[in-house]
């Protein structure tokens, strides 16, 4: 059986897609901190300083001020990480958080054309179906809510690995 050659992406496209992610959620560079949030990284002094991010991944749980450690049963060391990192960069603007998370989620979306394009081989068909999930409705509280950053930590990780296949 012959071999296919590769396909090789439209160097246009993922431009595209993250200037579309980009207009859709601009409106949530102007959010503050909501709900969890608050008590995450206004009043949470173990995200502000960087011994942090050796201790998320060693106690396992979610960090929330006045709790103890070991208060709430999850374990989502990077994400927290990541909260540290921005915290470090920008203080407790919220600005930076949702650019994180935006750009994350412009990364993941890039890695999910790539995937559609090895799966349908049509530029065209994979930037279109990139395009539908990146702007699909169920991204929103995932991408536009700070807390929210653990999901799209685990879409981007996901897209990863099917690429590595």
């Amino acid at each position: 059986m012959p071999a296919t050659s590769p396909i090789r992406p439209n160097s246009s496209y993922p431009f595209v897609i993250l200037v579309a992610i980009a207009v859709a959620f601009a409106p949530a560079f102007a959010n503050g901190f909501v709900w969890d949030d608050v008590g995450l990284f206004l009043k949470n002094d173990r995200l502000h300083d960087w011994h942090g991010i050796v201790e998320v991944f060693r106690h396992p749980a979610m960090w929330a001020a006045n709790l103890k450690v070991d208060g709430v049963g999850t374990y989502r060391p990077l994400p927290l990480a990541s909260f540290i990192l921005d915290f470090r960069l920008g203080g407790l603007r919220p600005l930076g958080y949702h650019l994180t998370s935006i750009a994350l989620h412009g990364l993941v979306q890039i890695l999910v054309y790539l995937f559609f394009l090895r799966w349908t081989r049509q530029p065209r068909a994979a930037l279109l179906l990139a395009l539908l999930c990146a702007l699909h409705p169920i991204n929103v509280e995932a991408v536009a809510w700070i807390n929210g950053r653990s999901e799209v930590l685990a879409a981007l990780f996901g897209m990863a690995a099917l690429e590595v296949c």
